[in-house]
């Protein structure tokens, strides 16, 4: 939660609202419904708010964040920032749709994409 507040202020100072953030608040070993890669939390995400998940675009530093939006349908984003170097190899098996070099690189090509279809 500590996180999140930061972040959302952060983004606030340039101009980006977040109207609501989903978290597991589980352990790997539960087994939920609602942690990565499972879909659950970006299937409720996509009805509370009419998401398409196949124009959306998960962007995470994770292997399990890329599947995760592999599952669910999205494009997805490896950013190298974080655990993204770590897990480069292993996520290039499952074939993202881009790898950003940070967070700023992953919005410019998310832009790109839009502008252009």
């Amino acid at each position: 939660e500590i996180f999140n507040e930061h972040m959302q202020k952060i983004l606030e100072k340039e101009g980006v609202s977040i109207k609501k953030i989903y978290f597991c608040p589980h352990k790997p070993d539960d087994n939920c419904e609602c942690r990565k890669p499972k879909t659950t939390l970006l299937s409720r995400a996509a009805k509370e708010f009419n998401i398409d998940l196949e124009k959306s675009y998960m962007v995470g530093d994770k292997f399990i964040d890329i599947l995760c939006g592999k599952n669910a349908g999205c494009k997805t984003i490896l950013v190298l920032t974080g655990y993204g170097k770590e897990h480069n190899e292993k996520v290039k098996e499952i074939n993202p749709d881009y790898i950003a070099e940070n967070l700023d690189d992953a919005a410019e090509f998310i832009l790109n994409n839009v502008r252009h279809s």
